[in-house]
Parts: structure tokens; C-alpha cells; sequence
């Protein structure tokens, strides 16, 4: 009943089905049922097999089998043949006629594998042999045997290679263990699934080339010879016909537990497997669907950047408000509610912090910031030109260029030298601006290129990037040359803006206000004065007007002034294009 059963198409369809799982999954991380010959170097694992199979395997006096053979025999109907295949480089199957050639095929497969020296591989020999005389299908894997000691041209680390690659086989919980008797006593292994007595040719029925079939007859008589030695040993424990039924029995019990979690651990795994397949990008075969694939990302890429430079973001349409944010512009609007002015500043720090963290993508937002600070800068460059002590300033180049002309007309290289020191403040800000521009749009354009462009080409993407900084670079460079450009021109000293005029007659006329107000007295010029005393009022006569009487170069200090402040306000209205 069970030799029917192990014979079975069924049994036989299960046996095939594992071992085409095994030979496809050999990379793979699942776990099948598999039995696995190891032990020691040189204690006849290779007899054992022989006998199973009746084929001749390699023999060697050092290491022998130096990769895993995985050995699947087959019950044949008509004629006796064998196939025999690599796990590497040619995967194609070889026709095997002739058994009496196995061995010299497994051999030469093993020198392609592991190399002609006496090292080992993990990569298996596959060799499916088809004979009349099997009784039933069974797959053992034969592995290199436990090397002590490394021999000349071996790996020093040998014997820790052969330990991990028989873990790897046995470590699994379905695997099982066929090893040859080696007594009990300490240090020996407990054989849940018991043992079976067989019996090997020795060297001198090797050397005269004694048949398998003949073999197994002498194991019969063996065992009739010698029955008392085994008479307490069951019948279904003796001889190598009872060893392969005991292992077809063991595998099959073991396929038909295990089977339905391999299927169920499969299916995970090629759900996963779909899944990532999924994220890999289609294939481009010709080279208008690259350009086409290019276009697309570069079309996203771009309106990417346009929408943040006109301030369409996408987060907007998907904000939740909760409630309405405190700005800056309601705090000082609430500060007569007895708010502490600490507190008001905390908010708007941390109002400032949470756009920094959040909208770095915004480009015209931050852009709007970059110019606003760069303004105010502009702005600080220049001094209050109506100080006293930058009157005190003036005085003293006036003094310098006493003798060139008139006191009452200043020169004119004293406006064009005080202009001009105040202008190499301007170079520090204006590149500090394109700096800082650089250091956005960098950070941001490869933000937002990263969220444009897959990792589904990364030497197109390594590529594109380097193309944008450097970019970015050129860009940096044209502006600093233009920026220098400009400050040079602005050296020169001189408008046709009737603003200056108008901004010169204005703080004239209302310095003339000022004078009539106060009885003659110049309130510019007295307040600029460094001494008051030399203030006096005018006599007044007929058909005159009344003014203070001031130095010559105190006048001529105070229009310096008045030039000066009416020069830069021009021009911060042109470089900004405000009103003045």
C-alpha cells in the first residue's frame, strides 16, 4: 500500500514540483523540504548515494565533492539515460546516454564551478538520473564534506565555508539528515528518525568494479549471513532498498506538511514582487519614446517652477485651517491691548520660522524677502546727510579744498567724493543679494527637481543635476559682472531726474519757511552749525529779504547736504522704482 502511494502520479507530481521550485528559487528566500547528505570528509557519503542510485559518483583520496549535488532520481518506463546541467554560466541541460560517463560530467562541472584547485562553491550541480531499477522518486542533495584542516591551495577559512553552506541547507526545520553510523556515546547525534544498517563496496570491490545489482544481492546475504548481530534491528531497517523506501516515505510526508505554506510564502512573495515590479518605469525602446519620456519630465519640471514663481502652491488648495494665523501686521495693529512687546516679537519669529520650515519651494515669496531685506540695506548704506556730524564731515573737505574756487561755490569733486565713499558700501549688500539668490534657488530648483524626476534613471538625473548647478553657477558669475558693471556707472555723478531739483528747491524752500519763522534765523543751517554763536540775525533793509548770517562754508556745507540727499534719494527711487 505505501510503495503504491509513493508511486503514485500524485506522489510523482509533488516530487517534480519541488525540485522545479528548488532549481527556480535556488536565490530565493523560501524554505523547501529537502533531504541533505553531510557529514565528515571521507565517510563514505558517496557509497551511501551509490548505493541509493546505483550510478558511479566521483571518488578522490583529499575533498571530493567541492559543490552541492543535487541528486533527483527517476523511475524510467523505457530506456536509462541521465540529464546534467550548471547553476551558473550554461544553464542548458546535457543528455547523459551513457551512466558510466556521470561521473566525469560531474566532475568537469565541478571544476567549472568551483575552479580546478580544492576549494568549494554554494552554486549546485543539477543531475536527474532516469533508471528502471529506482523503486520510487527521491531528491537528495549531497554536499562537501567537513574539511579540519585547509590543505595546500585551499582557502585558510575552508573549513568555516563547508559548516555555513551545510547550515544553509539544514538549518530549515523541514530538512532531513542522512549520515552514516558512527556508534553513540558522547558527542553523538540523536536519530529521531532512527537508522537504517546498509552495506558499501569496499576499495577492493571498487577496484574490481563489483555491480550495484550485484552488490545488493551480497547486502541480502549479508544480512541472512549475520542474522544474529541484527536480530533485535527490524526487517524495514535493513538494506539499502529499505533505506530509499524510508526516505521516499520521509520526503513525501514532508512535501504534503510543508506544501501549502510554501504556496502561501510564494503568493507574499510574488505580491511583492508585482509591487515593486509595478514601480520599475516601462521599457524605452527606440528613441522617440526617450525623447518623449525626457520631454514629459522636463515639461512637469518647468511648470513645477512657474507655478512657484507666480505663487501657485499646491499645498494651499490642500491646507486645513484651523484658525486664522497671527501676523506681524495684527500684532502691532493690537498693541495698544496691553500685549507685551516680547511676546509680540516671539510670535513673529516664530510666524517667520514656520514659513522658513514650510515654504521653502516658494519661490516669489522668498524672492519678495530677499529684495525687501535688500532694500532696507540700500536704504541703511546711506547716512543722514543732515547730521551734524556728517555736517562736521563736510566742513572739513570743504576746508581741504579751500583756494580752488569761490567760498560761496562748493567744488564739485567734494559732492562726487563724498557720493562715491558712500557708495563702496554698496557692493558688500548687492553681492551678498546675488549670493543669497544663488543659495535659494540652488536649494530649491534641485527641491524641486527631485520631486519632478524618478529614480527610475539616475544617470539621467546625476547628469540633468549637474547641468542645473552649473547652471546656477554661470548665472551667479553674469550676475556679479553685471552687478559691477552697474556700481561702476553709478561713480559717475549726474541725472537729467527732475526729482533732484524739485527734492533740492523743496528742502530750500522750506529751509526758507523756517528762516522767516524765526525772525531771519536759518533753523537748517543753526542746527547744523557746530558753533551757535557765530549765528546772528541779519539787518534788515529795504527790499531785501531777511537771512541768517552764516560762514560761507557753512552754506556751502549745507547745500553739500541738501546735493547729497536729493542725489541718493534719486537714485534709491530708480534702483527700487519707487516714489520719492
Amino acid at each position: 500500500m505505501l510503495g503504491e502511494q509513493l508511486n503514485s502520479v500524485e506522489s510523482r507530481n509533488l516530487l517534480s514540483t519541488i525540485d522545479k521550485m528548488r532549481k527556480l528559487l535556488h536565490d530565493e528566500k523560501v524554505n523547501l523540504p529537502e533531504i541533505v547528505v553531510v557529514g565528515d570528509q571521507s565517510v563514505g557519503k558517496s557509497s551511501v548515494l551509490e548505493a541509493i542510485s546505483g550510478i558511479q559518483l566521483p571518488r578522490a583520496q583529499n575533498i571530493c565533492t567541492r559543490c552541492p549535488l543535487e541528486l533527483r532520481m527517476k523511475t524510467a518506463q523505457d530506456e536509462e539515460y541521465a540529464t546534467i546541467r550548471s547553476s551558473v554560466g550554461s544553464v542548458t541541460e546535457k543528455n547523459i546516454d551513457d551512466l558510466t560517463k556521470i561521473a566525469d560530467e560531474v566532475t568537469r562541472l565541478t571544476s567549472e564551478i568551483a575552479g580546478t584547485g580544492l576549494n568549494v562553491s554554494p552554486n549546485p550541480i543539477y543531475l536527474t538520473v532516469y533508471k528502471r531499477d529506482i523503486l520510487y522518486d527521491l531528491t537528495l542533495i549531497d554536499l562537501p564534506g567537513i574539511t579540519r584542516n585547509a590543505l595546500p591551495g585551499q582557502a585558510e577559512n575552508i573549513h568555516q565555508q563547508i559548516l555555513d553552506l551545510i547550515n544553509k541547507y539544514i538549518k530549515p526545520p523541514t530538512a532531513g539528515i542522512s549520515e552514516k553510523l558512527q556508534g553513540r556515546g558522547s558527542g553523538s547525534m540523536d536519530l529521531q528518525l532512527g537508522c537504517i544498517a546498509v552495506l558499501n563496496r569496499n576499495q577492493d570491490e571498487i577496484d574490481r568494479n563489483i555491480s550495484f545489482s550485484e552488490m545488493k544481492q551480497r547486502e541480502k546475504q549479508f544480512f541472512i549471513t549475520h542474522k544474529e548481530a541484527f536480530e533485535p534491528l527490524p526487517d524495514e531497517f535493513k538494506g539499502s532498498e529499505q533505506l530509499v523506501r524510508r526516505l521516499a516515505t520521509i520526503q513525501q510526508e514532508r512535501i504534503r506538511s510543508t506544501f501549502p505554506d510554501i504556496i502561501k510564502k510564494l503568493k507574499n512573495q510574488l505580491a511583492k514582487n508585482k509591487a515593486q515590479l509595478k514601480k520599475i518605469p516601462p521599457s524605452v525602446n527606440t528613441e522617440a519614446e526617450c525623447w518623449t519620456n525626457f520631454q514629459s519630465m522636463i515639461n512637469a519640471y518647468r511648470e513645477s517652477i512657474h507655478d512657484n514663481v507666480k505663487g501657485e502652491y499646491d499645498q494651499v488648495a490642500s491646507m486645513e485651517v484651523t484658525e486664522l494665523p497671527i501676523t506681524c501686521t495684527d500684532v502691532d495693529a493690537a498693541s495698544n491691548d496691553n500685549i507685551d512687546s516680547d511676546a509680540q516679537d516671539d510670535e513673529c519669529e516664530e510666524e517667520e520660522s514656520l514659513a522658513e520650515e514650510n515654504d521653502e519651494d516658494h519661490i516669489a515669496y522668498h524672492i519678495y524677502q530677499l529684495q525687501r531685506k535688500f532694500q532696507n540695506e540700500c536704504r541703511q548704506s546711506f547716512p543722514d546727510f543732515f547730521s551734524s556730524k556728517y555736517h562736521k564731515i563736510v566742513l572739513r573737505e570743504i576746508d581741504r579744498t579751500a583756494g580752488v574756487s569761490l567760498p560761496n561755490f562748493p567744488s564739485y569733486q567734494i559732492i562726487v567724493g563724498l557720493f562715491r565713499k558712500e557708495l563702496q558700501k554698496l557692493p558688500h549688500c548687492c553681492h551678498a543679494l546675488v549670493k543669497q539668490m544663488h543659495e535659494y534657488m540652488s536649494q530649491c530648483l534641485l527641491q524641486l527637481f527631485e520631486q519632478a524626476f524618478n529614480n527610475d534613471y539616475p544617470r539621467l538625473k546625476e547628469r540633468l543635476k549637474e547641468i542645473i548647478i552649473k547652471r546656477l553657477d554661470d548665472v551667479q558669475e553674469v550676475l556679479m559682472e553685471r552687478v559691477n558693471g552697474i556700481l561702476d556707472m553709478e561713480k559717475r555723478v549726474f541725472t537729467l531726474n527732475h526729482y533732484y531739483m524739485d527734492t533740492v528747491n523743496k528742502f530750500k524752500e522750506k529751509d526758507k519757511k523756517k528762516n522767516d519763522a524765526h525772525g531771519g534765523t536759518n533753523a537748517l543751517s543753526a542746527s547744523l552749525s557746530p558753533n551757535p554763536a557765530s549765528t546772528a540775525i541779519a539787518k534788515k533793509s529795504p527790499g531785501t529779504v531777511a537771512y541768517a548770517s552764516m560762514s560761507n562754508e557753512a552754506q556751502a556745507a549745507q547745500d553739500i547736504q541738501i546735493a547729497l540727499h536729493a542725489y541718493s534719494k534719486v537714485k534709491y527711487s530708480i534702483w527700487f522704482l519707487i516714489d520719492i
